[in-house]
């Protein structure tokens, strides 16, 4: 069920021309939010982070209606209106969950853009998938590897366990803000208190991260966003991407950003989708 933050981010979009509708998987029924436009053009996936839900995405969503055939956006399992699978969270199963519903949403190669753990499922995806993805934006991207005490670590600073905990997360993760950072607390505890996202923290192992080769073979075109004053993800992980990334991929660090620059700068991100668009366009033609 969508915690109360949740449904208020999502009321907003009604009016936007976009719509819900639920998708049956092997592993459980999705909800998606989708919208658009009917159009020959890549269709655009958006993927959400940990704790986050397609909605908090409203503001891309809004600014790339009139640039795309098609939009889709997930709650990841368990995250908005997405029910907690039968089995509980787990990286790789919800990375599974999420492929096979763009399999069968994606008529044709579609832009993905993920944002922290949003990121990682959009490599998964385009792993398993590549045929269905035409170019990838990621955002921060979860997933590169780490060493078992600093991977300790790094998922303690993801646990939130009261509102002191709520307020350091969010002084971690963004650099500006118009909401006031005390309601962004608020919100952040209710969605990361609930014990299935605890859960997926506790079933996160070594071998969910990312393979260098792997990551260095994709084929489609790779754009890697993050925000500069990201405090959340460690400077070595942004190293390590813009290092293994396949020759040519595009790099840029966003001033006045943090973990999540699709809220602090939903028109640069947007920027950078629609390039990914128009080059896979010309790359069509």
């Amino acid at each position: 069920m969508p915690t109360i933050t949740e449904r208020l981010t999502g009321l907003g979009l009604v009016g936007a021309g976009l719509r819900r509708v639920e998708v049956a998987t092997p592993q459980g029924p999705l909800s998606v939010l989708t919208g658009g436009r009917p159009s020959s053009g890549p269709p655009v996936v958006l993927l959400h982070g940990m704790g986050s839900c397609a909605a908090d995405l409203g503001g891309l969503l809004r600014r790339l209606r009139g640039d795309s055939g098609a939009l889709i956006a997930p709650d990841l399992p368990g995250h908005g209106h997405s029910a907690v699978p039968v089995a509980g969270l787990e990286p790789d199963r919800m990375a599974a969950q999420i492929t096979a519903a763009l399999r069968g949403l994606i008529d044709r190669p579609a832009v993905v853009f993920g944002s922290s753990l949003g990121g990682l499922v959009a490599l998964h995806f385009a792993q398993q998938a590549p045929e269905k993805v035409a170019a990838l934006v990621l955002a921060s991207p979860a997933g590169a590897p780490m060493a078992a005490l600093d991977r300790d670590d790094f998922f303690d600073q993801l646990r939130v366990r009261d509102h002191a905990d709520a307020r350091r997360f969010v002084d971690k993760s963004f650099a500006r803000t118009r909401v006031p950072r005390r309601l962004l607390a608020w919100g952040l505890q209710e969605r990361f208190g609930q014990p299935h996202i605890a859960q997926l923290l506790d079933r996160a192992r070594g071998d969910h991260f990312l393979d260098a080769a792997a990551l260095g073979g994709l084929s489609m075109p790779v754009t890697l966003l993050w925000g500069e004053g990201d405090q959340l993800m460690p400077d070595a992980h942004f190293e390590w991407f813009a290092r293994h990334l396949p020759p040519g991929s595009r790099v840029q660090r966003l001033r006045d950003a943090g973990h999540a620059p699709y809220l602090e700068r939903p028109g640069a991100v947007s920027q950078a989708i629609r390039d990914a668009l128009a080059a896979s366009l010309r790359e069509a033609a």
